[in-house]
């Protein structure tokens, strides 16, 4: 996490890169095979070898693994275990292969695989229904816990018409392939762009849903906030854009359970 206000944080930047038609197609061909060779490898099998990647890239990437060490010891308080700690950064590098690898199966699941491995943990779907009966849009608001991109497909797969807002933070060639993966059921990813958030303003305004994953200010211009005990900054577009057009904000969490997923869908304001 970033000090709010420290002379020595810098703004991450990413070289402006126009979308080339070819380098296009190959990014989603690549998706593709990707995706089929990672369905046909079955599941159980494949969060294995998921588990044995995010491993290895956690004893292969020590600048990464000493920022989530950071991070996991703000969260724990004080003078965490140091055992406790390497346990949970292990757990978060492991999550973070099994995340991938759903992503890369998900374009070949279809509803009832969602319905299958999906399951409510506390709140209800009618809290958005009823949100979207007031004619003003609905915003979810997520963050990086469980695997966020499967929830995002699953709301797709039962009806809900997304618009979700991702920042690029990767090359253009990957960000494409990942892009593709996840609009596979249907869902409009848009940059946090003027043009981004013009579709989502018009995704609002005709009673659809949008979603922000808000607990990290990537390009650090956000509100000054105390999180976890310490200052950072956290992203306000979620807010500004329900102030703007009276959308009911709900909360909503995944997480995984094993083989599977669950989501708790949380109280809802204005």
């Amino acid at each position: 996490m970033a000090e709010a206000g420290s002379g020595n944080a810098k703004t991450p930047a990413f070289r402006q890169e126009e979308r080339h038609e070819f380098r296009y197609r190959l990014s989603v061909a690549c998706a593709r095979a990707l995706s089929w060779l990672t369905w046909i490898v079955p599941l159980p099998l494949r969060m294995r070898f998921a588990d044995g990647v995010g491993l290895a890239f956690y004893r292969f990437s020590p600048t990464y693994r000493a920022n989530v060490e950071a991070n996991v010891r703000q969260v724990l308080g004080d003078a965490p275990d140091d055992a406790a700690v390497r346990r949970m950064v292990r757990s978060v590098f492991r999550t973070s292969g099994r995340n991938f690898a759903d992503l890369l199966a998900m374009p070949r699941w279809d509803d009832r695989y969602f319905a299958r491995h999906l399951s409510l943990g506390s709140g209800s779907w009618s809290i958005i229904d009823e949100a979207r009966t007031l004619g003003r849009g609905v915003i979810l608001i997520t963050c990086h816990v469980g695997c966020f991109d499967f929830i995002g497909q699953a709301l797709g797969h039962r009806g809900y018409p997304l618009t979700i807002v991702t920042g690029r933070t990767t090359s253009r060639f990957v960000f494409d392939g990942v892009t593709f993966l996840r609009s596979s059921s249907g869902n409009r990813m848009v940059e946090p762009t003027p043009s981004g958030v013009r579709h989502t303003y018009r995704a609002l305004k005709r009673n659809e849903v949008a979603v922000f994953v808000t607990d990290r200010d990537f390009f650090q211009n956000g509100r000054p906030v105390v999180f976890f005990g310490k200052r950072t900054t956290l992203p306000p577009g979620a807010v500004r854009i329900a102030r703007d057009t009276g959308a009911t904000v709900v909360p909503i969490v995944s997480e995984r359970a094993g083989l599977h997923h669950r989501v708790h869908i949380l109280d809802p304001f204005t």
